[in-house]
């Protein structure tokens, strides 16, 4: 990370973690990253392709121009970048990773710059990765943009393991099963006073057991 808020920012989300993959999206208090909010964000996960923000601090929706609540993450970036962001982004949720990206940015003046944006999971109350904590800090950049900028290209990507190695998949104890296990047919049948389940299948001479 060689930016400085996303720095502030990582150390604080893995702080109050602790030894979870994690920590839950309450867990997180504004007030203790006050001085980085204008540069911060809430990301809701919709679908594969849909992540749309909840906040924006002021910074950012400046150095686009825009009011980013309830835009999708994805619409800032070109089509060419979606695949490999939607790969990273569903990683981040299922395995608690933290991720960094590098992007190239131009201004009106078709000026080249270079931003850094630091994604962090957060767990709901079903613990299940539905939101995410960011970061976006310019290179260089001055404290008031003289024109919005737009996003040209994913220059590089990091997948970050705060244990050292992924966790193992967070959604995967609330993923509804595939399908349903389905018992083979069976039969009661009575013989001697003696009752006898059979299960329909297998070789025709096989013994029938008794349970």
């Amino acid at each position: 990370m060689k930016q400085q808020t996303n720095q502030i920012l990582f150390d604080y989300w893995n702080r109050v973690r602790g030894n979870r993959p994690t920590p839950r999206r309450f867990d997180i208090e504004p007030a203790r990253i006050a001085a980085i909010l204008p540069e911060t964000f809430i990301l809701e996960r919709h679908d594969a392709s849909t992540y749309r923000f909840r906040l924006a601090g002021t910074r950012i929706c400046d150095r686009f121009s825009v009011e980013l609540r309830n835009r999708n993450f994805l619409d800032l970036v070109g089509v060419d970048d979606h695949v490999i962001l939607q790969d990273c982004l569903r990683i981040i949720g299922e395995r608690g990773a933290a991720g960094l990206f590098e992007f190239e940015t131009k201004d009106a003046d078709r000026t080249s710059g270079r931003m850094e944006v630091l994604i962090l999971p957060l767990m709901d109350t079903r613990d299940v990765v539905t939101r995410f904590v960011g970061s976006m800090s310019q290179f260089d950049a001055p404290a008031w943009p003289q024109s919005a900028v737009t996003i040209k290209g994913l220059l590089r990507h990091e997948l970050i393991w705060p244990d050292g190695k992924p966790n193992t998949p967070i959604n995967a104890a609330h993923a509804p099963p595939a399908f349903r296990p389905m018992s083979p047919p069976t039969r009661i049948v009575t013989s001697n006073s003696r009752r006898f389940r059979v299960y329909d299948g297998g070789k025709s001479d096989s013994p029938v057991k008794g349970t």
